[in-house]
């Protein structure tokens, strides 16, 4: 009868404690994780806007622009001379000689080949400038992002176009457009 006791009274105490073991899972262990962690805020940002609305943006266009018109020009000019050269031939072309024309087709078949080399070359240096241009102004940006999502206790900044949808309550790319240089 003893033994009959004790085998009821540790049943029970299995039974409690898998009832109690059963009542902490991992699933109901991260909701207590979860509520016990501080609430993570996320904030967005539209760089589209920020560039659009940065006067450093209209400048460095305006910089770059002013810096590359001369090649520009230079390639302007060499396509005009590639293309009254190649009306000429086909103008021209009967009542050429043969040397003459052989010479003009020699001429368009280099000029081509120079203009394509001058466009890429353009293009590179274009490229570039851009680049060493943007790097300053997007370091800058990030800067006041971070210096934003501190202010405002974020965790998260993400950017605008990564997302379907977004409460406007978590916008802040105009308290980053208000940090920026304004001259």
């Amino acid at each position: 009868m003893k033994k009959l006791s004790y085998l009821v009274a540790s049943l029970a105490l299995i039974t409690a404690s898998f009832s109690a073991f059963a009542a902490v899972t991992p699933q109901n262990s991260v909701a207590v994780t979860n509520a016990s962690a501080p609430a993570s805020k996320v904030g967005v940002l539209d760089m589209r806007q920020v560039m659009e609305k940065s006067v450093q943006i209209a400048q460095i266009r305006e910089k770059l622009q002013k810096d590359f018109k001369p090649k520009q020009d230079k390639l302007l000019s060499a396509q005009n001379t590639l293309k009254s050269d190649s009306e000429r031939l086909r103008r021209d072309n009967a009542i050429m000689n043969n040397n003459d024309r052989k010479q003009l087709e020699q001429k368009l078949i280099t000029g081509q080949q120079e203009l394509q080399r001058m466009q890429a070359n353009f293009q590179q240096e274009l490229m570039a400038a851009q680049n060493k241009e943007l790097k300053g102004f997007l370091d800058n940006v990030k800067n006041i992002v971070e210096k934003t999502a501190k202010n405002e206790n974020l965790s998260l900044v993400i950017t605008k176009d990564t997302v379907a949808f977004v409460n406007p309550d978590l916008d802040i790319t105009n308290k980053v457009i208000q940090q920026l240089p304004h001259k």
